[in-house]
C-alpha cells in the first residue's frame, strides 16, 4: 500500500491509497468493517473503499488493471466521500454511485461545451459591438 498524499474533498483532506495487493485490501477492508460493528460482505470482494471516519480513499490497482476500470473506481470512491461530506445521507447507495461516477466526465464534458458556447457568444457580441461602434463614429463625421 502507497499513501499518494491528501485530496480536498470540501473542507475535509483524505488521504488517497494505492493498493497493489489485491489481498491485503480486502483484509484492511474486512479490519474496517469489524472496527465499525459492519460485516464484509465475502462474496463481492472491493476494488477500492472510502473510510469516511479515518478519512481515506483505498484504491486497487495492478499491472493488470485497466486504466479506465481504475478511473472509475476512483471516481467512485470520490462520490462516496463528497456525498458523505455534504450529508447525503443514501452515500452507500452503490447503484446510484455507479451512476454518477459514469456520468461525472460526460456531464463535465457537456458543461465545457457549454462553457464554449458562451465564451464565443461574447466574443462574437464584442466584435459586433466594436463595429457598431466603429460604424457609429465613421457615420457622425
Amino acid at each position: 500500500m502507497t499513501n499518494l498524499g491528501k485530496i480536498k474533498i470540501l473542507e475535509t483532506f483524505y488521504t488517497l491509497r494505492l493498493w497493489k495487493d489485491f489481498k491485503a485490501l480486502q483484509e484492511y477492508a474486512k479490519a474496517r468493517d469489524e472496527r465499525y460493528g459492519q460485516k464484509k460482505d465475502e462474496d463481492n470482494p472491493l476494488d477500492g473503499f472510502c473510510d469516511y471516519l479515518s478519512k481515506e480513499i483505498n484504491v486497487f490497482t495492478d499491472e493488470y488493471t485497466d486504466a479506465e476500470y481504475f478511473d472509475m473506481t476512483l471516481r467512485h470512491e470520490i462520490c462516496h466521500a463528497f456525498l458523505y461530506e455534504i450529508g447525503y445521507t443514501h452515500h452507500n447507495d452503490e447503484e446510484m454511485i455507479d451512476k454518477l461516477s459514469k456520468w461525472i466526465p460526460r456531464i463535465n464534458d457537456i458543461f465545457n461545451q457549454g462553457r464554449m458556447l458562451i465564451e464565443n457568444a461574447r466574443v462574437k457580441e464584442e466584435l459586433q459591438s466594436k463595429e457598431d461602434s466603429k460604424k457609429s463614429i465613421s457615420n457622425s463625421k
